[in-house]
């Protein structure tokens, strides 16, 4: 199943893509697919959009080819973070489903 497999990656700045996203966790681990949470535009008519289409939602996900991967990348702890050669910080956490969100708290969403 791919959730054991995926990560939630949060604090993602607007000048990376999935291209980027791709490349930085591929240096950790084989990447099967990595991509941004694009903002959703409003469908009412009122160009009440918060976020220009070309931008993402400052998170996105990677799944791994290898479960074992995340349990390399994360440790024992349920988080960690990436620092960019910008200095911007990923967090990383292990992906958690929308049931598994509502019984264990905050987290990511898959």
């Amino acid at each position: 199943m791919a959730q054991d497999r995926k990560v939630f990656v949060g604090g993602v700045p607007q000048d990376l893509n999935q291209d980027d996203l791709y490349a930085i966790f591929s240096e950790y681990a084989g990447v099967k697919k990595a991509w941004l949470q694009k903002c959703r535009t409003a469908d009412d008519g009122s160009g009440g959009n918060t976020c220009p289409p070309q931008n993402h939602r400052g998170f996105g996900f990677v799944i791994f080819h290898d479960a074992n991967a995340i349990d390399e990348l994360l440790g024992n702890g349920p988080s960690r973070f990436i620092v960019l050669r910008s200095g911007a910080k990923l967090e990383v956490k292990r992906a958690l489903s929308s049931n598994k969100m509502g019984q264990d708290g905050p987290g990511g969403v898959g």
